[in-house]
């Protein structure tokens, strides 16, 4: 290893030619620093310039720089990995990332201006935080050990990264350096560096045969890798003792690096002015707390109660504020710090104010401050999740910030009685990102987010999502995908942290598929597919299948293009089955368990009656038989036939085959007339009231549409009620949702009246003054 790095120095040397003018140096560093090359190693430098501004060094660096690709990468084959820096980079050092820094620990001067080189490396370390180094690579030690689970004890291990690995030595050495202290004793300083040959000896020979530069060893090359390193037995390949020689080496290099990097950490630091030790800071002066409160986020340091008065400027609060929430995954750890400490009231104290506020909402479990806080901590579970959709859009986001400000914010507006809580709330933010100096879009962000944070519930939760015209419309209040995606985990969190049975599996679905319609319109997808293309291509998928073409046409001619555009083939090929004996007067159903094991969805097609009501009876039956449901889709098959799917659950399930068969008889019985709705509900049990309580009734005319929305109180009635009442007025109904919000159960209808006409102001008015009265 040593005489590879040598070989590179001289090609090196020769490269930047013999007298190279000052200001101008190449510094290893990382392996090729330590002199630790294997066959394929990363040959990193650093070309160090004095200055970034004068052009002669700047023509040099460039020549040099050619000549380095030419000469090293595609002549001799070696990787090399670069970087520029100068004297100037050293001012912001701390801007720099911990594997940069961490680099600069191994770094010797290879060629050109030494001074240079000397100058540069003693500002670094006059500069450097050793204790926040020595934090960020506790913190890849760490992280090392949760993705390489079983340590030292893995079959397939990876000699670099690995437990017990070659970067395990480095650490214990990069520590060593950074605290001034040889962490282990005289002896395991021998055992270490043993352990350390030994990997470096099976690396050569990994790096040899492999030719890939990768250090992971699995099963399928360990023959191989034996051979190579002459381990037989009796002519064959002794992978036993390979492999028992390399775990062997690996766990005394893991055993002695835990026990360093633990003598290191417990022991007295200063990081970032603060003085630590055994992961606590000793004393935190009072305008220092929010910078405490930041160490805490980034590193596993606790906090102590701070000293003296917080006296800081609204900015100055603001810049500590900004830092903080944008750390993904930790702002609910500095928030439940803050309260611990009592520094809420400085930094949030509309929030403050709000911890033992309790919620006139009936469904909030808790208070409107530890909703708030658990909905910031449900935002740092999806960034702490693995392959999560959430964590996908929360690292898209580019300012986190705002998202976990207005997360922080949103209900604050709860103590004035005055507005709405959103608009409260709004104003309230307005204000403090005004106090804080915060850029004006990030406000603008916030204000957005806090004010309609409502919105996407409920247009999920009360809207057809399948029509163009409600993805529009929610688009020009998102306007962004930036947007969007932060209104998105907002509703999410926020939804997810009131209380039992407010978030469940339907209602995120309904979140997740208004979240990708509106993301697709809003990247580009104008939501309209063309309905003449669409049914062509339809009817050319159904030829294929077995069923006759007369039926195909004749499905086709009298089903609405809404239909067509929202169903597959496949489904479209049972429902022509269904239709077919429907005729004959045999309700059809289909129950299906949704992909993702939550609920159940039911197709059920049956002869339509004379007058509309359907829905009303289905509604009614499932309601007497215990059964929840969500939401209602309904297509007329001209003439007589409908054709509904619904989604329903059980106590939060999908339905069991006992209790699906059981609906069946019931529904089929109810159907065909052989026995009336009211004995069913009475047979079950089940109440029928037949004037329910209306708590709400709104409604208004969308493009050849009418929406209707009624609340009722709490209830597995509210679909049949609701239902029961558009029938009543001889009106069609084309979807429904039901859902719960502030305590109520809430029912939303798209209808036509008896001629398929969106119902007219007048009868809209006379329903809605006789349903509020």
């Amino acid at each position: 290893m040593n005489r590879l790095a040598t070989a590179v120095d001289r090609a090196i040397g020769q490269l930047l030619e013999d007298d190279p003018p000052e200001g101008l140096c190449v510094a290893a560093t990382g392996g090729y620093g330590r002199r630790q090359l294997s066959p394929g190693s990363d040959v990193d430098l650093s070309l160090l310039l004095a200055a970034e501004d004068d052009p002669a060094l700047d023509r040099r660096a460039k020549t040099f720089y050619s000549r380095l690709i030419v000469g090293l990468q595609q002549t001799a084959g070696l990787q090399i990995g670069y970087s520029f820096r100068s004297l100037n980079d050293l001012e912001s050092l701390e801007e720099l990332d911990a594997k940069t820094r961490c680099g600069l620990i191994d770094a010797r001067c290879v060629a050109g201006d030494s001074r240079l080189f000397d100058r540069f490396l003693t500002e670094f370390w006059e500069r450097a935080d050793r204790g926040r180094m020595v934090y960020e690579r506790y913190d890849e030690f760490m992280s090392r050990r949760a993705r390489f689970v079983g340590g030292s004890m893995r079959v397939e291990p990876d000699l670099k990264l690995s437990p017990g690995g070659l970067r395990d030595a480095h650490t214990v050495r990069w520590v060593s350096t950074l605290v001034g202290n040889p962490l282990i004793a005289t002896e395991d300083s021998g055992r270490l560096a043993a352990g350390e040959a030994v990997l470096y000896r099976y690396r050569w020979a990994l790096h040899r045969m492999r030719r890939d530069g990768k250090d992971d060893l699995p099963r399928s090359r360990q023959e191989d890798l034996a051979v190579a390193m002459g381990v037989v037995q009796e002519g064959k390949p002794d992978v036993a003792e390979l492999m028992s020689a390399l775990l062997g080496a690996m766990r005394t290099v893991q055993n002695i690096s835990e026990e360093a990097i633990d003598r290191a950490i417990n022991g007295r630091l200063t990081v970032e002015g603060f003085e630590v030790e055994r992961g606590t800071i000793l004393q935190i002066p009072g305008n220092r707390s929010l910078e405490a409160l930041s160490l805490t986020q980034r590193y596993p340091i606790n906090c102590v109660r701070p000293e003296g008065p917080l006296r800081l400027t609204q900015a100055a609060i603001g810049r500590a504020m900004a830092k903080i929430l944008a750390e993904r995954g930790k702002v609910g750890l500095a928030l439940r710090t803050a309260v611990r400490f009592d520094l809420l009231r400085f930094m949030l104290p509309n929030l403050d104010r709000c911890l033992s506020f309790v919620p006139p909402d009936p469904s909030h479990e808790f208070t409107v401050g530890e909703h708030t806080l658990r909905t910031v901590e449900r935002l740092d579970e999806y960034w702490n999740s693995d392959d999560s959709p959430f964590r996908n859009a929360l690292q898209e986001i580019e300012s986190p910030e705002t998202l976990y400000l207005a997360a922080a914010l949103h209900d604050v507006g709860k103590l004035d009685y005055s507005a709405p809580h959103s608009i409260s709330g709004a104003k309230i933010a307005q204000r403090a990102t005004k106090a804080w100096q915060w850029p004006k879009d990030q406000a603008k962000d916030v204000v957005f987010l806090i004010r309609n944070h409502l919105e996407m519930a409920r247009t999920a939760r009360q809207h057809d999502l399948s029509l163009p015209s409600t993805i529009a419309q929610f688009c020009r209040l998102a306007k962004t995908p930036e947007r969007l995606r932060m209104l998105y985990l907002l509703t999410c969190a926020d939804t997810s942290s009131v209380g039992p049975g407010v978030w469940t599996p339907v209602f995120a679905e309904f979140l997740r598929e208004l979240y990708i319609r509106a993301m697709n319109r809003l990247e580009g997808d104008s939501g309209t597919p063309d309905e003449d293309l669409a049914r062509r291509r339809l009817l050319r998928e159904l030829s294929k299948r077995p069923i006759p073409q007369r039926q195909i046409d004749e499905h086709a001619k009298r089903m609405p293009a809404s239909y067509l555009l929202s169903h597959t083939p496949e489904q479209i090929s049972l429902h022509i089955v269904y239709v077919e004996r429907a005729m004959k007067g045999e309700p059809q159903f289909d129950w299906k368990v949704s992909e993702n094991g939550a609920w159940t969805e039911l197709t059920i097609c049956a002869q339509d009656d004379p007058q509309p009501g359907l829905l009303a009876k289905i509604a009614g039956v499932l309601y007497a038989c215990d059964v929840g449901v969500h939401s209602a889709r309904v297509f007329t098959r001209k003439p007589g036939i409908a054709i509904d799917t619904l989604w329903i659950d059980y106590r939060d399930k999908p339905l069991s085959v006992q209790r699906c068969e059981m609906v069946q008889r019931e529904l089929t019985s109810v159907l065909l007339g052989q026995t009336e709705l009211a004995s069913v509900l009475k047979r079950h049990r089940r109440e029928m009231n037949a004037q329910p309580q209306i708590i709400k009734a709104e409604g208004r005319n969308e493009r050849g549409l009418t929406f209707i929305e009624l609340h009722y109180p709490i209830g597995l009635d509210a679909l049949y009620q609701g239902a029961s009442a558009m029938a009543r007025q001889r009106w069609n109904i084309h979807s429904a949702r039901v859902g719960s919000w502030a305590g109520r159960a809430v029912t939303s209808f798209y209808v036509t009246d008896v001629h398929g006409r969106k119902v007219s102001e007048a009868d809209l008015e006379r329903f809605l003054k006789k349903a509020r009265a």
